[in-house]
């Protein structure tokens, strides 16, 4: 897998749009929540880093 971020979705929630990125090497999601703001995904998925270092699915 190349070096990348997670990629940010927008999802539809109540209507309203929001923002979401999941790592496609661990599964898991960069925010707890979607986030409004569309620069605080962008903050939470440089802080997890690219997705072929991670090591969150890793026990």
């Amino acid at each position: 897998m190349p070096l990348s971020y997670p990629p940010i979705r927008r999802v539809e929630i109540n209507g309203a749009p929001k923002y979401q990125a999941t790592c496609r090497t661990c599964g898991q999601d960069v925010c707890e929540r979607p986030q409004v703001v569309k620069a605080a995904v962008e903050e939470m998925r440089r802080a997890h880093g690219y997705e072929a270092n991670c090591k969150r699915g890793e026990n």
